[in-house]
């Protein structure tokens, strides 16, 4: 019997689109849009972001230096957080399985500045009982350590959590630890998917 349903965020929840990020910085930089999106996302810059081994400063400053950046930190903040778009139909879904009497988790792969300025925000999200966020646990998904910081706070034996990801790897790493799995494609398949676990909304 399911009585946690924990929710990825990112492509979930809401849409989200770095692509945004990165052109709005190469309007500021000297670098192609390929060579910022290198600099930041192929060297990993952002992993140490989102692991938590970093500030928002330093990660600012870092993004700054490498991409020969003239943005302010304001500017480059603004520029960051605004990459998300919420996933129609998702916030009736939680909104339904609260009612229900189930118990809401986020679990993600964020950062202190989206998650801070934007993520929080979301109505679904205030509908949450618990967050697990990478940079405060210090590990990303797909570690086991992350997975466990969400069963413990979910105050249920593993199997009875169920984890809802758009990423089909980290689904099964979820799965590899004992909890139930949907590989989320959007909203309708969604309730097909709880409906097999006896959850309808």
């Amino acid at each position: 019997m399911i009585r946690t349903v924990i929710f990825d965020f990112g492509g979930v929840v809401a849409d989200f689109d770095n692509s945004l990020f990165i052109s709005r910085l190469s309007k500021k930089s000297p670098l192609s849009l390929e060579a910022i999106e290198r600099e930041i996302y192929g060297k990993k810059l952002d992993v140490l972001f989102e692991k938590g081994l970093i500030s928002s400063r330093a990660f600012y400053y870092e993004v700054k230096k490498r991409c020969y950046l003239k943005m302010d930190y304001e500017s480059f903040k603004k520029a960051y957080i605004n990459i998300f778009t919420p996933v129609n139909g998702m916030l009736s879904i939680i909104r339904s399985l609260k009612k229900k009497g189930y118990r809401v988790q986020l679990l993600s792969n964020t950062n202190y500045l989206h998650f801070y300025n934007v993520i929080r925000h979301y109505p679904a999200v205030k509908l949450m009982d618990a967050v697990s966020l990478s940079f405060r646990v210090g590990a990303m998904k797909p570690s086991r350590r992350i997975y466990m910081d969400a069963v413990k706070k979910a105050k249920c034996r593993v199997e009875e959590c169920l984890y809802v990801d758009d990423i089909k790897s980290l689904v099964e790493a979820a799965e590899e630890i004992g909890m139930k799995g949907i590989v989320f494609k959007n909203p309708k398949r969604l309730k097909q998917g709880l409906k097999s676990f006896g959850i309808v909304v």
